[in-house]
């Protein structure tokens, strides 16, 4: 396995900037997508080039 395949929704969320707390809250409400299904659980495994979305917001983290 990869480095880039070993990545969490965590790891790649807070790699990018946002506050551990953010991304709880952003989870408990739902609002953070990965491919478009939402994200329950921030220690979930991504895969690589899979595409995390935070609703409402116009960013997007890629594996690249």
């Amino acid at each position: 396995m990869t480095e880039q395949e070993g990545r969490t929704v965590r790891d790649r969320l807070v790699g990018f900037g946002m506050d551990p707390e953010r991304l709880a809250a952003h989870i408990e409400r739902g609002a953070l997508l990965l491919d478009g299904e939402p994200v329950r659980d921030a220690d979930q495994v991504t895969a690589p080039g899979s595409r995390l979305v935070v609703t409402g917001q116009k960013r997007s983290v890629s594996a690249a």
